[in-house]
């Protein structure tokens, strides 16, 4: 019965629920998870801050055996149909790219193992302006991502685990800002710039068995998020300035 904002998502044991909305903060890319699971209700004592469900992803990790994978991904307008104008910008071509690779192994075989894995995305949208001198022009809405995993293993004894995890997803979307707080009407001052999205995370993890009745789990985790909009030209950060004030 509860919304998603009240839902808790971690990658790796790490926390990553945004921290401004309560939405999902961490981007991945598919290929370096492992497993995803999503508890509903009875969490365990490790999990919590969460009246909804939690959702808790397990990216993937080294092994002795060396293995990886080169992955692309490329779409395209060529089989849209062509859009019918609407107030605010119409939404014209756009291209999607998104190439990366991973590739896990052992250090010391049966002690150390690692799994690192990159991923860039390159989202471009154009958009026909609706009215003004530039009415049917074209502006295009561009967004980067660099979403990049790593992960060390290491078994100090068959009963002792340390695991150390990096996760980044910083993303910045320039050109045409077109979303729920920006629209493309007006001067193009007003709508051009640039968001910052995004950060890194970072983890450590011991998982340790104790005679035969006793289970020990302790974790370190820093989660960072960026959150940041800013006009293109200072001409931008005036016009902004006077629609605050007004």
């Amino acid at each position: 019965g509860s919304s998603g904002a009240e839902n808790a998502f971690y990658v790796d044991g790490v926390n990553t629920t945004n921290s401004e909305y309560g939405f999902q903060g961490k981007e991945l890319n598919f290929e370096f998870i492992q497993a995803i699971e999503v508890k509903t209700g009875g969490y365990e004592a490790e999990y919590g801050r969460a009246t909804g469900g939690i959702i808790n992803v397990v990216t993937k990790s080294g092994s002795n055996q060396l293995a990886g994978d080169v992955f692309g991904y490329y779409d395209s307008d060529s089989l849209q149909t062509s859009s019918k104008n609407v107030v605010g910008g119409t939404p014209g071509g756009f291209k999607k790219k998104d190439y990366g690779a991973d590739i896990g192994g052992y250090i010391v075989k049966d002690k150390l193992w690692f799994f690192a894995a990159y991923d860039q995305v390159r989202n471009t949208q154009d958009n026909i302006l609706p009215e003004g001198p530039s009415a049917g022009q074209s502006v295009a809405s561009l967004s980067r991502r660099n979403l990049g995993s790593a992960k060390l293993t290491f078994s100090a004894t068959p009963s002792h685990t340390f695991t150390a995890t990096w996760l980044q997803d910083p993303r910045a979307d320039t050109g045409a800002i077109n979303d729920a707080n920006h629209s493309l009407i007006g001067d193009s001052a007003t709508y051009l710039g640039r968001q910052d999205f995004g950060g890194r995370d970072y983890a450590l993890r011991y998982d340790g068995i104790v005679g035969s009745e006793w289970l020990f789990s302790a974790q370190g985790a820093r989660h960072h998020e960026t959150n940041s909009v800013g006009p293109s030209t200072s001409a931008g950060d005036a016009i902004e300035y006077i629609d605050a004030r007004s």
